[in-house]
């Protein structure tokens, strides 16, 4: 624990995950809320925020208002491609 908290004294919006179970801690629906409620726009996201999602394209979407569903289902075409490639390794 920080003796020098750098928010402390200041309005904060996080949200109590302790008692939310652990898949639902986070969500592309909480990154999106935490997004909306930062104020700070594109500077929400950090450098290595790219190297996490894999591409920018979860960042350029986010910024572009897109809903949690055309997120979603902008994965598809390439989550399909991928369960055939994958098929082939299944054991059972």
């Amino acid at each position: 624990m920080s003796k020098n908290p750098p928010h402390e004294d200041k309005l904060c919006y996080g949200e109590d995950l302790r008692e939310e179970p652990l898949s639902h801690r986070f969500t592309l629906v909480y990154l999106m809320d935490m997004y909306q409620k930062s104020g700070k726009g594109a500077a929400f996201f950090n450098t290595f925020f790219d190297k996490l999602a894999g591409t920018d394209q979860l960042r350029k979407d986010i910024i572009a208002g897109k809903t949690e569903a055309q997120i979603r289902d902008s994965w598809q075409n390439e989550l399909e491609a991928y369960k055939v490639i994958r098929a082939k390794y299944l054991l059972y």
